[in-house]
C-alpha cells in the first residue's frame, strides 16, 4: 500500500476522532449543538462508513475510493452553513469543524495523486 493511501487512512481517523472529541463537548455542554443526540447518530453513522469505505479502499477497491472521494465532497459541501452558524456561536465548534473539513481535504487530494490511481489501477491488471 503506497504511504500516500496510508496518510489519507490516517488523516481520515484523527478526523473522526475530533469529531468524537466534539461530539464529547456536546455533550457535556462545552460546544452548541441542537441535538447531541442527533450528532451522535449522524456521528455513529459517520463512523461506521468511514470504517466500511477505508477497509474496501485498503484493499485495493477502486470503487471505495471515488465513494469516499464523492461523500466527502457532498460532506463538505453539507457543512459549509453549520460552520457559519458555528462561527457565530460557537468558536469552538468551528475549529472542530475547520480542522475536521481540512483532513477529510487531504485525505483526499492524497487518494487523487497519480501514484494511488496507479496502485488501484494495478490491482485490475
Amino acid at each position: 500500500m503506497p504511504s500516500r493511501v496510508k496518510h489519507a487512512i490516517v488523516a481520515t481517523i484523527v478526523s473522526l476522532i475530533v469529531g468524537g472529541i466534539d461530539l464529547a463537548l456536546q455533550f457535556i455542554g462545552i460546544t452548541k449543538q441542537d441535538t447531541a443526540a442527533g450528532s451522535a447518530i449522524g456521528f455513529a453513522a459517520g463512523v461506521a462508513i468511514a470504517a466500511f469505505l477505508l477497509t474496501f479502499i485498503a484493499k485495493r477497491h477502486n470503487w471505495a475510493r471515488w465513494v469516499f472521494i464523492v461523500l466527502t465532497g457532498l460532506t463538505v459541501l453539507a457543512v459549509i452553513p453549520v460552520f457559519a452558524k458555528e462561527m457565530r456561536s460557537d468558536s469552538v465548534g468551528a475549529i472542530s469543524t475547520a480542522i475536521q473539513v481540512v483532513l477529510q481535504a487531504i485525505a483526499v487530494i492524497l487518494l487523487l495523486q497519480r501514484s494511488v490511481t496507479q496502485w488501484f489501477k494495478s490491482k485490475a491488471n
